[in-house]
């Protein structure tokens, strides 16, 4: 059986470096997120000059607030305000003309969840660049984000209730012991698999990957394949039951043999999956466990956004 890793982090923080971080983090943030919106196609297309009714706002003004309002957890009319009364902000932030709240609110719907998988990818490629690395080893899982929508659900135990709804967010992130970041990122409903998911983040992944680690959850050979046949060694919770017979997914059979010729070995390894429950864990702490937006697409930007904050605080970690 695979033991839980509860130790001693493997290398001490650099606390210096740490505080020095959190003293400039927000404006540096800003900045970052400003410069990787600018560096990209704006997010959707506006009306042509000259066509009838208001100009639209600037799509990449827009992608900006939105992604400003998950680092903060503020709603549409508290990210006007407090951009609004701090130029600062603004600035770092580099919007020059401020769309009003509902303006922000309106924009929602067009823009994809791709756009800031783009956003994710672009910051994560930039932190690889800084750290002179061309590949990584991740990890692959998700966390489920409340809702303000109540469903009803039934129990044997309690009958028919009431519960708060929730919304998962599915990722592969760097298993490193300072500052990780998200590889890749997508957002479904509460009740998608997450093995099933699988396969599109890792067709998905644009950077070389060593290794994989991944919870029970995600056992089967197909899985362990998929993760061999971009190069990446797979590191999978092993059930005590399993069996190494291959079915025509040599992967499996590799990684099953790994594991009984030296269980320890393979524990060392897969203990590594901590790193993205810390992620995780780190990220409801800064940016709220719970989702404000209750349409289902405003939703799942809200928390694709929060992995792209996620990724900048990561970016301008490193560059301290």
């Amino acid at each position: 059986m695979l033991s839980k890793n509860h130790g001693k982090r493997s290398t001490p923080r650099d606390w210096k470096k740490y505080d020095e971080f959190r003293r400039l983090d927000e404006m540096l943030v800003l900045n970052i997120i400003s410069n990787v919106v600018n560096a990209l196609d704006p997010p959707y297309k506006v009306k042509e000059k000259g066509s009838v009714g208001r100009p639209d706002a600037d799509p990449r003004a827009i992608a900006k607030l939105l992604i400003f309002r998950a680092f903060f957890g503020t709603s549409y009319r508290s990210t006007f305000s407090k951009l609004h009364d701090n130029v600062e902000y603004r600035k770092a932030l580099g919007v020059e003309h401020l769309p009003a709240p509902s303006t922000m609110q309106a924009h929602n719907k067009d823009i994809s969840e791709a756009y800031f998988q783009r956003v994710i990818g672009l910051i994560a490629l930039m932190i690889m660049n800084l750290q002179g690395r061309s590949s990584v080893n991740a990890a692959a899982d998700s966390t489920g984000l409340s809702t303000n929508m109540y469903g009803r659900w039934y129990t044997v135990k309690y009958g028919e209730g009431d519960r708060r709804q929730y919304i998962k967010l599915h990722a592969i992130v760097t298993a490193d012991t300072d500052m990780p970041f998200f590889i890749y990122a997508k957002v479904t409903e509460g009740t998608a698999s997450d093995a099933a998911e699988l396969e599109e983040m890792i067709s998905n992944v644009d950077v070389n990957v060593g290794e994989m680690y991944l919870d029970k959850g995600y056992l089967s050979r197909a899985n362990a394949q998929l993760i061999a046949d971009i190069g990446a060694v797979p590191y999978i919770a092993i059930k005590s039951n399993v069996k190494s017979k291959s079915y025509g997914y040599p992967a499996w059979n590799r990684m099953v043999n790994m594991y009984r010729e030296n269980p320890d070995d393979y524990a060392k390894h897969y203990n590594r999956r901590s790193v993205i429950e810390g992620v995780f864990s780190a990220m409801k702490r800064r940016m709220q466990s719970s989702i404000r937006s209750r349409i289902f697409h405003n939703q799942v930007l809200e928390a694709i956004c929060r992995a792209a904050v996620w990724n900048a605080i990561s970016l301008a970690y490193h560059m301290i």
